[in-house]
This record gives C-alpha cells, structure tokens and sequence, in this order.
C-alpha cells in the first residue's frame, strides 16, 4: 500500500499528524475535526510526531535525487558523475537548490518542540 505523499503536519490534538488526502480512506468527520484533518498517525511522542511529519518531504527527496537507484557507490560519487554533464555555474545553483531542499526536510525530521500548525 502507498503511502499518502500530501503534505503531513502537526495535528490539534494528543502527538497526532494528519494530512488532507482523503484517499486515506473513510475517517469519521468527527475525528477529522477533533485532529484536525485525515490522521496518519495518533499518539506519538512530540518529537516523534515532528519527526513523522516530514517523511513525505524525505522521501520525495530521496526519489527525486535517485537515491533508490544507486545500490553501490554515493551519493558524492554520483553528483561528481553529473558535475561532469553540467557547466559549472548552472551545476553549482542546482547543487545549491537540492541541497537547501534536503536541509529543509531534514531539519524537519529533527525532533523540536512540537507545535500544532
């Protein structure tokens, strides 16, 4: 079963993360009310529940930069295959612009105080 890719966030209530995407299936509009949308998750420690809410982001990420691809080698062995293919000025702003995603995501994971959104 796929996981739901919408953005997750910080339910209203108890370490909760919930979404939009309503092919999660039938939840009770009562539920979705009290939580605060589609729940992926009810009960998680704060900083579990911050660092739940960022899977999607991470894993597209990783998709995107083709980690799933790569069985052997590295990631710094694969962008110097790259870095090859690209002038430099255009592979320095794309590097830049990936990386500043990855950082996003990755501070995202990083247990916080967790704050309903």
């Amino acid at each position: 079963m796929a996981i739901s890719l919408a953005p997750w966030r910080l339910g209203k209530e108890g370490g909760s993360v919930v979404c939009d995407d309503e092919t999660l299936g039938p939840q009770d509009p009562k539920s979705r009310e009290y939580y605060g949308g589609y729940v992926v998750c009810e009960s998680a420690t704060p900083s579990n529940a911050q660092g739940i809410t960022a899977l999607p982001e991470l894993l597209a990420a990783c998709k995107e930069h083709g980690f799933e691809d790569w069985p052997h080698g590295t990631f710094p062995d694969a962008l110097n295959g790259l870095a090859a293919e690209l002038e430099s000025e255009k592979w320095a702003t794309w590097l830049h612009r990936k990386a500043d995603e990855i950082k996003a995501a990755i501070a995202k994971a990083e247990p916080t105080e967790a704050k309903p959104q």
